[in-house]
């Protein structure tokens, strides 16, 4: 057995084409070299991650242009260092200058927060680039795109929720509609989820692959 130390995402192209390859670190996007280095039929194995949550297991036959496949529960490993993305809410994200937008919800936080991992499973693929952190237990919740351009807030208070919005998306309305949808649809777990890869695109969808759930963001 050979040990190599690189970078994995661009897999190991002198041995190629493998039957299998399989992951041991979880990506938020699948890397083309491990497609093209796999035969027509071959299978990708690999632990899934979308910013809202490190969790499911991704399975992908390879065809001639594409690898499609779907996700199962119950993984979940640290994530692919070049996918990385370290930002802190105060620091990255929220500025002394912001100005953000009040409204009132009736989504409590904590319907896509916490131990409900489903939901947050489907929220994080239909929104692809919105990630959550709690801060003063679950008082408040903050919510943010991966580029940091972009973020809400929610406060629990005796009324209800506050919600605080700022940046060009509103991305607690984003979070409301997602949770909706995941609603209408059955309440569906990761096994009801799958991914389709060409070169070009990645997309996530619920049951078949005409019924489109989500983009995976480059």
């Amino acid at each position: 057995m050979d040990v190599l130390c690189g970078d994995g995402s661009l897999g190991w192209g002198h041995r190629q084409p493998y039957d299998r390859i399989i992951s041991t670190c979880s990506v938020r996007r699948v890397p083309w070299p491990w497609i093209d280095q796999t035969r027509p039929g071959g299978v990708i194995l690999t632990p899934w991650d979308n910013p809202m949550i490190c969790w499911g297991l991704l399975r992908l036959t390879v065809d001639q242009d594409r690898a499609q496949g779907r996700f199962s529960p119950h993984s979940a490993f640290m994530l692919m260092r070049s996918q990385r993305q370290d930002l802190r809410i105060f620091r990255d994200v929220v500025r002394d200058d912001h100005v953000p937008d009040e409204s009132r919800t009736t989504l409590s936080p904590s319907k896509i927060t916490g131990d409900r991992w489903e939901a947050r499973f489907a929220v994080g693929l239909r929104l692809g680039d919105v990630w959550t952190a709690w801060e003063d237990g679950e008082e408040r919740l903050w919510v943010a795109t991966t580029d940091a351009r972009s973020w809400a807030a929610v406060d629990r208070d005796d009324a209800g929720f506050t919600v605080w919005q700022h940046g060009p998306r509103r991305l607690w309305d984003e979070v409301e509609a997602a949770h909706r949808w995941w609603e209408e649809h059955g309440s569906p777990g990761p096994e009801r989820f799958g991914l389709t890869v060409t070169g070009r695109r990645q997309w996530t969808w619920l049951d078949h692959p005409a019924r489109v759930a989500g983009a995976v963001r480059p």
